[in-house]
């Protein structure tokens, strides 16, 4: 503890596995002996210089859950991040979804997908080109 030489007794923190991959901390909060770092998701191009990464945090106030279900559907983007992040076609366009054992994979190969122009965050930072073709590709292990 700061300002204290001597940590007292009563003082318990309870410590949990963790694991960092590729700038990502992986930390199992349920039962230790179930920690398997084989099991999480691989994001190489996270730490490859040749991938342009954002680093950083931000701070929610709202259960992590919601964090999570915000993160993991996308099918408000067009609607709440129109100026940002989504485009027109991104509802119209129908991704194939085949799930596995530890996820699903996303592929966004229609004539939607391909032919929709980048999204205003990307065009504007010069990311991406105006036009793109594209396939959408999300998976885990």
């Amino acid at each position: 503890m700061p300002g204290q030489e001597k940590i007292p007794p009563q003082l318990c923190v309870r410590a949990f596995p963790l694991v960092e991959q590729h700038g990502v901390l992986w930390i199992w909060p349920g039962v230790a002996a179930q920690a398997d770092p084989q099991l999480t998701v691989d994001v190489h191009w996270n730490d490859d210089p040749a991938w342009p990464t954002a680093r950083g945090y931000i701070h929610y106030q709202a259960n992590y859950q919601l964090i999570a279900d915000n993160l993991l559907d996308f099918s408000h983007l067009t609607f709440v991040h129109r100026t940002t992040l989504a485009n027109a076609a991104f509802p119209g366009s129908h991704p194939q979804i085949t799930p596995f054992e530890r996820g699903i994979r996303v592929v966004r190969t229609d004539s939607v997908a391909l032919s929709a122009p980048a999204c205003p965050e990307n065009t504007s930072q010069a990311v991406l080109p105006a036009a793109i073709k594209r396939v959408d590709i999300r998976t885990g292990k």
